[in-house]
């Protein structure tokens, strides 16, 4: 997919293998994504040859993208992205997550895993 996203939009894309608990608990792999991405806001044009633009990620990456993007408002105030693309993350965290609670049927993630991942990892 980003070997795609890099030849169709003629872009150099990046992928951060941030570490994964349980060996690296949270929050190693969050700090991993803050630090490649004020290395990229930094340093990408005299490295890549143009400036960060867009960062994004798919389920967990979409939530760290998040996590990361937020990161960046306060150590890189003067930065801004083109753009965000966000594939089936875990954004809304106050509990309403619709997905996990509107439907009859079962679902991957729902309301009560949710409300155990945010209670274990989101502590208030």
């Amino acid at each position: 997919m980003l070997k795609f996203m890099a030849d169709k939009a003629d872009l150099t894309v990046i992928s951060v293998g941030y570490r994964l608990a349980p060996e690296d608990p949270y929050p190693a792999g969050n700090e991993d994504c803050f630090d490649v991405a004020e290395y990229l806001v930094d340093n990408a044009s005299s490295e890549f040859g143009g400036n960060l633009s867009f960062m994004g990620g798919d389920s967990a990456g979409g939530h760290l993208s998040v996590l990361t993007a937020f990161e960046l408002l306060d150590t890189r105030p003067k930065f801004a992205f083109k753009g965000l693309v966000l594939n089936f993350g875990a954004y809304d965290c106050s509990g309403f997550l619709p997905q996990a609670h509107h439907f009859d049927r079962l679902l991957v993630l729902d309301g009560e895993i949710m409300a155990k991942y945010m209670e274990a990892y989101l502590p208030g």
